[in-house]
């Protein structure tokens, strides 16, 4: 094949560089055969590549059908599972010296917030909801530990619990809803 084609290829293969391995080789298979029966029948490679769009549209349009493999989830739920960590009340307080640091508990609110947004906006409505619930469960088990070992007491009883019950709930559900591709596999 021509070195414009396969140049072609590699691009739309780092494209697709989260996607499913199995799925992104079958198309780039697809993509292969169809470009080289069109250079069989006598258009040249340049022509060809031109007229199947430039290989950056072609990747999205896949990941936008096929959407991202388990690689991008298992990243993105480690990364919401590390954030959520520090999102309970109190978890700051322990891991520093310093005492009413539930501030920096919001900020790492805020930024599991944006994660599950970027996973659902970027994976799809299954990657989304993935890591929401692995944020919702560590904030639950690391609020567990934290009461059971005496290391943090629920304020505003079960007004505070509820409040925090809410919030984490509403970690797999924003991943749900904030999802533009919910047909994504």
């Amino acid at each position: 094949m021509n070195d414009v084609v396969e140049s072609y290829l590699a691009e739309i293969e780092r494209k697709l560089f989260w996607m499913n391995r199995k799925t992104r080789e079958d198309i780039l298979r697809e993509i292969r055969s169809h470009l080289s029966d069109r250079i069989a029948a006598g258009e040249s490679p340049g022509d060809v590549i031109l007229s199947f769009g430039p290989a950056d549209a072609i990747a999205k349009e896949y990941l936008r059908i096929y959407g991202f493999g388990a690689g991008f989830v298992f990243v993105f739920g480690i990364l919401a599972i590390v954030l959520s960590v520090f999102t309970v009340p109190g978890t700051v307080d322990i891991a520093s010296d310093y005492s009413g640091m539930d501030w920096v508990s919001l900020v790492f609110l805020l930024m599991t917030i944006l994660l599950v947004l970027f996973t659902a906006y970027k994976g799809g409505r299954k990657a989304g909801v993935i890591a929401g619930l692995l944020g919702c469960a560590t904030r639950f088990v690391v609020l567990g530990l934290l009461v059971s070992t005496g290391s943090v007491v629920i304020r505003d009883g079960v007004l505070g619990a509820l409040g925090f019950a809410f919030v984490s709930i509403m970690l797999p559900v924003i991943g749900y809803l904030s999802s533009v591709r919910s047909y994504a596999k």
